[in-house]
């Protein structure tokens, strides 16, 4: 059991099939492409917008995180508002 928990964290997989690398591949570049329309289409400067991509593209994962957060910091949360619950009195 040592074994195969040591295999699975160093990522040495007994039956990995190359149409799994593929399917992961693909994700991840429709991820990649998805936050950089996204980045291209928001409504801030330049700079901010390069900052991103260069964020995005040298650090995927992180740079996507990244992105992400700062979208939900800055999102407009006024449509939550009616699921908050009501106070009783």
């Amino acid at each position: 059991m040592r074994q195969i928990i040591i295999d699975f964290l160093l990522l040495r997989a007994q039956n990995s099939h190359p149409m799994v690398y593929l399917g992961l591949a693909f994700i991840y570049l429709m991820m990649l492409g998805s936050s950089i329309s996204s980045i291209s289409q928001e409504s801030c400067g330049r700079g901010k917008k390069s900052f991103y991509v260069i964020l995005v593209l040298a650090l995927p994962l992180v740079g996507m995180l990244v992105y992400t957060l700062s979208c939900i910091w800055r999102a407009d949360h006024s449509a939550l508002l009616r699921f908050k619950p009501q106070r009783k009195q």
